[in-house]
Order: structure tokens, then sequence, then C-alpha cells
């Protein structure tokens, strides 16, 4: 039996307050990544440098002993300043039967649109009638 292994990393974006950003990638054991643009405005990023499986949909809240279902994709809009934008990438395996890749970018407004490895099939079956998805 396999397990899904998952990373995750974003771009570069800025962020509304540090101290809660850094709060914010604590929660998730994510590694705060920082580089200054060409205006010398700091901006953050983060990378799961951890084994996690991938961008949380649960959360362990020690109060309530328990998972709690989060929108992470919302929180995450939630750090950022306005008019920033934040592209979360995720790409994993269970070793070569399912390779995944997810893309999000989300806006300071939760305006988000996003893409999927999968959605090559749509695309490839527009260039002939015989095509197996690749982990069948």
């Amino acid at each position: 039996m396999a397990n899904y292994v998952a990373k995750v990393r974003t771009n570069y974006f800025k962020v509304k307050d540090e101290n809660a950003w850094q709060a914010f990638c604590d929660r998730f054991e994510f590694t705060d990544i920082i580089q200054s643009n060409e205006q010398g405005e700091k901006l953050h990023g983060f990378m799961d440098e951890s084994m996690q499986s991938g961008i949380p949909c649960v959360f362990w809240d020690e109060d309530a002993e328990g998972l709690l279902e989060i929108d992470f994709m919302k929180e995450l809009s939630e750090q950022l300043e306005d008019g920033w934008v934040a592209i979360v990438i995720e790409i994993g395996a269970e070793k070569y039967r399912y390779l995944i890749g997810f893309a999000c970018a989300v806006n300071s407004k939760n305006e988000a649109v996003q893409v999927t490895l999968d959605d090559i099939m749509e695309r490839a079956e527009e260039l002939g009638k015989h095509c197996t998805h690749p982990s069948e």
C-alpha cells in the first residue's frame, strides 16, 4: 500500500499583518519564505517542508479535540494585502499510479481560479478519439 505524498509552494505576495501571517504559517507548519521586490517591499510566501498531505482542508483543534473543516483559500485570502494574488501549487503522487497537480490563484477578495493536471484530459480529447488516462 502506498501513501499520497504532496508538496506545496506559493509565489511571493504582500501580507496585511506580519504577526498574523506568522501565526498562519505556524498553524499549518509552513515555512515562511521571504523576498523583496524591486520597490524594496517585503513579500512573503510559504512552502510545506513537512510530510503533510498537501493543501489543508481540515485542522486539528486542541480545544475541541477534533478535526475542523476549513476553507484554506479563504483563510489565505484574508492574509493578503489588497490587490495582491497568492498562487498555491500542489504536486503529489501515490507511487506512480496517481500523479496530482493543482494550482489555485486567490486574491484578497477571496476570488479564485484553479487548474489541475487532469484538465489536460479534456484538451487531449480534442486531438483524437483514443486517449487513455496516464494513471490507468
